[in-house]
């Protein structure tokens, strides 16, 4: 605000400063009305912060519950709020309540929240390390071992020089501890931070180990996550880019802070002329613009072969016969069964093999053998990730193979010692939590390989047992701190047949237990039984798409964001109306499919409503659409054919009445949601982001607050009529 001095002492004059100053402090257009209150925390759940007034801006942050923020200005229907770390940002004031102010702090300045874990991912795999990334002096520093392995080097460590030494191809690098000049291929680099033992592993700076190899690196700052993608040799470059999630943002420049200047969809591949900080400048539809780097897959091409793209796991096949007369011809074979994981090292006579064994990796050399070629191969196991590197060198052959901590194996020799087989069997590979609704919580179990399992719940725990897996790299305890969580247990057998899984609630609760289809994934919902409503007063809102999906893309919005921002506007209307509402999820996630209907059922509401917006490639396109499935096909479903209906039309007729969009109808359709939810529900589609002048009315507060009334009175009057 420009301040106005006034170098006189009459009192009219003064007077008049005074009353200037009191106005230009009331928000924009809100002179004169109800001033904005001091402190403000979020009426119920997480809430998120934006850079600025309007769902679409960057999410910049959440209001977690009980949290208390200073309110600052107010613009429309956005607070702007002084941050927990001292800075500013915006939020919905239709999400947020009063509070009172903190107590013993009489200013908006609170200790800084812990920065996030920062997560690594190689060639779109994230690494899993025994000793964590660390921050020093602004520099991620990262085991170099699990990095330069992943990236399909050999690395030997010096003890007596304390040097480290990776070699790939024609690449060699050099990297003494402690020093602050490395060199790749004898040239000298310059690192701002030097090279460090920690608890027996070797870090170093994320940025040059990433680029030694010749690869890109790039960084999600809003997701602290760190890119490294490599080419499958030195020298090799990227030509083009696929999009690798389901729309990316295209922009003017290469941040994230640049206008929009359209999307791509997923799988679509564009030509790169320019790489800089982690972005690509690439051509779509005859216009250039930038893309980030963590949204899309390069595509690598080399002097002499096709357009590549190495991301996927290289298998091996039989290698042809050597041209070399001298030694034995090593082969390696990998496979993957219904057991486990095999790698298979097999000569034509037996050798006295040096097998080396350290924490995350083992060490095999045949002496007097060679292999045809380099071999790298690599398995994603859930979050980490197995790597399998072989060379020869000095008239052996060397193998290598690095696994994450707690990943059991077995080696066996066969064939009179001509044969050697390492095997992984089936494990875990990853614990997920998440949470919904007020006590709602959702465990998700990954294997390597599918499982068969069995439950059983007695009094306030569940008893899951999984024949045939290992811990592998789950932990055996986990304590948690919620009202219906307490722990979570894991034990494997002694022999390794089979791990069981204590779940212990601290009040008595309700589950629903299901695989995937692939039969690799557990997931386990539950909410505690006293904070399941009566089903007469419940309503689940889902908001359609979140996090990773981002879903349909106008010129400027994204549809998950509009779908989030128009379904809390619901909840909040129905809430006053003093109906029960919960949600799918109340922030920007990702939520899958089936999980969504999994929610509502375990909840089992009355009503179900999904929330969306439309998109399609006839920019002409408009108005808004409401859909039902009740087939005759599916009994279960077709006795709930007239309420499934009547909902999507008391949705459907309230909308055209407010929005005056064109009506495109109430239409059945075998979507996902409507198919796989037990209760009444339904899935509206508001407006078309592709259509201009619908994406304009979407942007608008105005428009969206209308949306969310006609939504919200439709399932106020359906649950009115079946009560």
């Amino acid at each position: 605000m420009r301040r106005i001095h006034i170098a006189s002492t009459c009192i009219i004059f003064s007077l008049f400063t005074i009353i200037l100053t009191l106005c230009l402090l009331l928000p924009s257009g809100q002179a004169g009305a109800a001033s904005s209150p001091s402190w403000i925390q979020a009426a119920s759940g997480q809430v998120n912060l934006r850079q600025g007034p309007s769902s679409t801006y960057n999410k910049v942050g959440t209001l977690s519950p009980g949290a208390v923020l200073q309110v600052l200005a107010q613009e429309k229907e956005w607070y702007k709020v002084r941050t927990e770390s001292g800075g500013q940002a915006y939020v919905a004031a239709w999400l947020v309540k009063k509070a009172a102010a903190p107590a013993a702090q009489n200013t908006s300045t609170v200790t800084a929240p812990a920065s996030e874990t920062v997560k690594v991912f190689v060639n779109r795999q994230l690494q899993s390390f025994d000793v964590p990334p660390m921050i020093e002096n602004g520099r991620t520093m990262v085991p170099l071992r699990t990095i330069f392995t992943t990236l399909g080097a050999t690395v030997d460590w010096d003890e007596a020089s304390q040097t480290v030494t990776a070699r790939k191809s024609e690449t060699t690098i050099v990297l003494p501890i402690g020093s602050l000049n490395p060199t790749v291929n004898g040239q000298a680099q310059t690192l701002d931070v030097p090279a460090k033992v920690v608890n027996g592993r070797t870090l170093a700076p994320l940025g040059f180990v990433g680029r030694a190899l010749g690869g890109l690196v790039c960084w999600d700052a809003a997701d602290q996550e760190v890119y490294i993608d490599s080419p499958s040799q030195p020298g090799d470059n990227v030509t083009a880019v696929v999009v690798a999630s389901d729309e990316v943002n295209l922009r003017n420049n290469a941040t994230t802070s640049s206008d929009k200047v359209g999307c791509a969809l997923l799988g679509t591949k564009m030509p790169v002329s320019e790489v800089k900080d982690g972005w690509y400048n690439v051509v779509y539809q005859g216009k250039t613009a930038w893309v980030a780097g963590w949204v899309v897959t390069p595509v690598w091409n080399s002097s002499g072969s096709s357009t590549t793209q190495p991301t996927q796991p290289t298998q091996p096949t039989q290698p042809a016969q050597p041209t070399a007369t001298s030694g034995d011809l090593l082969s390696i074979r990998y496979s993957k069964d219904s057991d486990g994981l095999r790698l298979t090292m097999e000569s034509s006579s037996s050798h006295k093999v040096d097998i080396q064994e350290y924490p995350g990796w083992i060490a095999f050399t045949f002496p007097g053998c060679y292999l045809q070629q380099e071999t790298n191969i690599q398995e994603s196991l859930g979050s980490a990730v197995l790597y399998i590197t072989g060379r020869s060198s000095s008239g052996s052959a060397q193998v290598q193979v690095s696994l994450p901590s707690g990943v059991g194996f077995k080696k066996t020799s066969e064939n009179g010692g001509k044969k050697l087989v390492l095997f992984v069997p089936n494990c875990i590979t990853g614990v997920a939590r998440d949470t919904f609704a007020r006590s709602g919580e959702q465990l998700t179990i990954t294997t390597l390989l599918p499982f068969n399992y069995t439950a059983q719940q007695a009094g306030n725990s569940m008893t899951i047992r999984l024949p045939g897996v290992g811990i592998g790299l789950a932990q055996t305890s986990y304590a948690y701190s919620s009202s219906s969580l307490e722990s979570l247990e894991m034990e494997q057998q002694s022999d390794g047949s089979e791990t069981l899984i204590t779940i212990q609630n601290p009040v008595p609760a309700k589950y629903s237990i299901g695989q995937s289809d692939d039969q690799k994934t557990l997931n386990i919902l539950f909410i505690a039984k006293s904070d399941i409503p009566a089903t007469k007063s419940l309503v689940v809102l889902d908001p359609g798409h979140g996090g990773s999906e981002v879903g349909s893309c106008g010129s400027n919005l994204a549809e998950k964001d509009v779908n989030l921002d128009i379904t809390l506007r619901v909840g909040a209307i129905l809430t006053k109306k003093g109906i029960y509402v919960e949600y799918t999820h109340n922030d920007d996630s990702t939520v899958g499919l089936k999980a969504r209907s999994d929610i509502s059922n375990l909840l089992n509401p009355k009503l179900f409503v999904s929330i969306h917006n439309n998109a399609v490639d006839n920019h002409d396109v408009m108005g808004t659409e409401t859909f039902f499935y009740a087939p005759v096909s599916r009994p279960d479903l077709y006795i709930q054919k007239d309420e499934r209906e009547q909902l999507a039309a008391a949705i459907q007729q309230r909308l055209i009445s407010s929005l005056g969009r064109p009506d495109r109808g109430v239409k059945q359709s075998n979507l996902s949601v409507l198919r796989l939810t037990d209760t009444v529900c339904a899935l509206t589609e508001v407006a078309f982001l592709s259509n201009p002048t619908e994406e304009n009315l979407l942007a608008q507060d105005s428009f969206k607050q209308k949306a969310a009334q006609a939504i919200a009175d439709g399932i106020a009057a359906c649950m009115s009529e079946t009560t």
